[in-house]
């Protein structure tokens, strides 16, 4: 009598991995920690210690709290010259009975009467939505966050997009709060509050550790999934959760 064949093993992929709220927190906790921890060693921007006091309360018990932070640093566009407000966010959200878990990560640029611009880079958690979007993904403009309609209240600050339209959503590299800002930073290295971060050797530990976290696993099983599975395609494999 032949043997059975063995059922097909689901393969571990980061697009599965990603959307678990568990794994996108514990690389944010290693962040945060670290940036506690080597704090002194940094830049002193009044709503960077704001944060990251908001931070370590998240750090005592993350389970069941939402962390809300926004940091805000002074940059010149190394082009015009111009000075900007540079507001850095990140949204972690548990999920909750009614609703599902949020990661959020965005950054918005404003001069002294307008947000000129903004990009958010989200997880999506919920798999059974009525439309179905690529996680990670990024898109410029859309919804605001109640962090930044905060800031748009005490300023006065107009808003130079239609934040109803949220299209197009752009399949993008996995975010973390520590590479959302070190690519932040890359866009201002010359800017006096930025350089001091780039050139500490304790910001590029906590960017290689959050590389390895984050990027590692990712092109892994990105490579995996184009070279073992072709037809089902990468840009697919954002779009359609993995089966269990």
């Amino acid at each position: 009598m032949s043997k059975k064949p063995k059922p097909a093993v689901a393969k571990p992929c980061y697009f599965a991995e990603a959307r678990s709220y568990a794994k996108v927190v514990e690389a944010e906790i290693a962040f945060f920690d670290g940036l506690i921890q080597a704090k002194n060693n940094i830049p002193n921007i009044p709503s960077l210690q704001k944060s990251l006091k908001d931070a370590a309360n998240f750090l005592q018990d993350h389970r069941g709290r939402t962390l809300n932070i926004l940091v805000e640093f002074t940059v010149t566009d190394p082009r015009s010259g111009e000075t900007h407000t540079m507001m850095l966010g990140t949204l972690l959200k548990p999920p909750q009975t009614k609703s599902h878990a949020q990661v959020t990560h965005f950054l918005c640029l404003a001069d002294a009467d307008h947000l000129l611009t903004k990009v958010h880079a989200d997880f999506d958690f919920h798999p059974e939505a009525d439309e179905k979007k690529p996680s990670p993904h990024v898109q410029l403009g859309g919804r605001m966050f109640d962090s930044i309609v905060e800031k748009l209240k005490n300023k006065g600050l107009k808003i130079c997009w239609n934040d109803t339209v949220d299209k197009p959503r752009m399949p993008s590299l996995p975010i973390s709060t520590a590479l959302l800002w070190h690519w932040a930073f890359l866009e201002y290295q010359d800017s006096e509050q930025i350089s001091g971060f780039l050139k500490n050797w304790h910001w590029k530990q906590l960017v290689k550790k959050a590389e390895q976290a984050v990027f590692l696993p990712f092109f892994r099983d990105g490579v995996q999934l184009i070279e073992g599975d072709p037809d089902k395609g990468f840009l697919n494999a954002l779009y359609v959760p993995v089966p269990k």
